[in-house]
């Protein structure tokens, strides 16, 4: 195998044992605080085929779920904004 000098090298062993080690940790009391979750892809995939598939709020900008950071004075255009989208939203489900 080719790499550049002082890069990391990592073997297929080392991720299996490092998985394997995130993977008995995620069974720990101690990781019950759903701070951090390890699963195997095949999970992610099934997990997420049971759940609903997002609307899209404003066209493909933004999806149900999603964060969306608010910059500027909180306490003005945030609050414009907040409205807008509420307004939007309720106008999107039928209500006036």
């Amino acid at each position: 195998m080719n790499q550049n000098p002082g890069s990391p090298s990592i073997t297929a062993d080392q991720l299996r044992a490092d998985a394997a080690y995130w993977q008995n940790y995620a069974k720990l009391p101690e990781a019950k605080d759903n701070s951090l979750r390890v699963r195997t892809f095949n999970q992610i995939m099934k997990i997420a085929k049971e759940q609903p598939i997002p609307q899209m709020l404003f066209g493909k900008f933004w999806f149900e779920g999603e964060l969306l950071p608010l910059p500027g004075d909180l306490l003005k255009e945030n609050e414009e904004l907040k409205k807008e989208i509420a307004r939007l939203k309720a106008a999107r489900n039928g209500h006036s």
